[in-house]
């Protein structure tokens, strides 16, 4: 998979993935996303090759979060507790001014415990299963 490096993004979660009715910036709490994406490799050889042939099967891919951890309210951490309690799938976009950008949805797969109180700089990562394709685009 080719790399695409987004530089100073705008970073949303919407949910219900389905039909956004709510959008949420967390951009000022997010200090990395990392999306990696894979296919399964299937056999593909026939009576009048002479060598194993495979190409790629169905995809998959997570998508990584690395971010501050606010107990405040309105924080992250009521963010994903709200996500985790009460939504399966939570659609995502990640975009910058010069045309890259990321989006797709996920399924809020994860809900670690977390420990620390108001004013404390904690950070924590999740990683999530993408449901479906994640568009990518390049900067122009």
């Amino acid at each position: 998979m080719p790399t695409t490096y987004l530089m100073d993004p705008t970073i949303t979660l919407s949910y219900p993935a389905d039909t956004p009715t709510t959008t949420t910036n967390i951009t000022d709490q997010v200090s990395g996303i990392e999306i990696n994406l894979e296919a399964n490799v299937l056999g593909r050889t026939t009576f009048g090759n002479q060598w194993e042939r495979n190409g790629r099967g169905l995809k998959k891919g997570t998508i990584k979060f690395e971010f501050y951890v606010d107990f405040s309210n309105n924080g992250i951490f009521e963010l994903f507790n709200t996500l985790w309690n009460n939504h399966e799938r939570v659609a995502f976009n990640a975009s910058e001014p010069g045309g890259a950008a990321a989006a797709g949805v996920f399924v809020m797969s994860a809900m670690p415990t977390f420990a620390g109180k108001v004013g404390e700089y904690n950070v924590a990562s999740l990683t999530f299963t993408l449901d479906g394709a994640c568009a990518i685009t390049e900067r122009v």
